[in-house]
């Protein structure tokens, strides 16, 4: 009888503090802004390219990676190669929780040849603990390889 009051109390007490607890729910999409172009899937041939990039994730015509991406601009029913004379790929890879929201901004100064690559993440602290790698992948307008790209990136927990 103590051991059924005293099973009972504790999953009471549980189901009153669980309740309390704020649920956190994002959107799980981005949003994107600046000279990011909408609309295209980009495929690179094999997962993970960025961690052999050495923090230089601006992929151009003359790029070492450059022909390891493809692009779609109808849903990916049509795969082509990237007509960098046109576009350039940017990456800004982050680890982040498993529930989070994404605005990616890219934002080009052509008077000092820089381009700024931004993401305002907001992830959720009380819906996991473990990360997961996201390369963060935008086509942009073609940047010259002269100029200097800047990759930046806040996380805010909800």
């Amino acid at each position: 009888m103590k051991r059924t009051a005293l099973f009972t109390a504790l999953l009471t007490s549980t189901l009153l503090m669980g309740s309390c607890v704020k649920k956190c729910k994002l959107a799980n999409t981005s949003e994107d802004s600046g000279e990011i172009i909408e609309d295209v899937i980009i495929y690179p041939s094999v997962g993970y390219i960025t961690g052999n990039m050495n923090g230089d994730y601006h992929i151009h015509g003359a790029d070492n990676y450059a022909d390891e991406y493809q692009i779609s601009f109808d849903g990916g029913y049509v795969r082509g190669d990237v007509p960098y004379n046109l576009y350039s790929i940017l990456a800004n890879p982050i680890a982040v929780k498993c529930d989070v929201s994404l605005k990616r901004t890219v934002t080009r100064d052509d008077v000092n040849g820089i381009v700024t690559y931004h993401i305002d993440v907001t992830e959720c602290k009380t819906t996991c603990d473990e990360s997961r790698y996201i390369e963060n992948y935008v086509l942009v307008p073609a940047i010259p390889a002269s100029y200097t790209v800047v990759y930046t990136h806040t996380i805010n927990e909800k």
